[in-house]
């Protein structure tokens, strides 16, 4: 299973996503991030249609690191 994914990650970097920003620029981050919020907030699932996994990932990683010292 972590070939499949390693496999999936690849492909989606190597297309553009409908947020029409360069994957994991920081306009891409923000674009995914406030899709994310709004369907947290409002419930609102359409707002998730075509995220890509490496979205959610670099989400989680930079949550993970937010008020750490550097």
């Amino acid at each position: 299973m972590p070939n499949l994914l390693k496999r999936l990650r690849k492909l989606e970097s190597q297309i553009t996503d409908r947020s029409g920003f360069a994957p994991h620029s920081e306009a891409w981050l923000e674009y995914w991030k406030e899709k994310l919020d709004r369907f947290l907030t409002k419930r609102d699932s359409a707002a998730l249609n075509g995220m890509p996994l490496a979205a959610l990932d670099d989400i989680i990683e930079k949550g993970k690191h937010k008020g750490q010292p550097r």
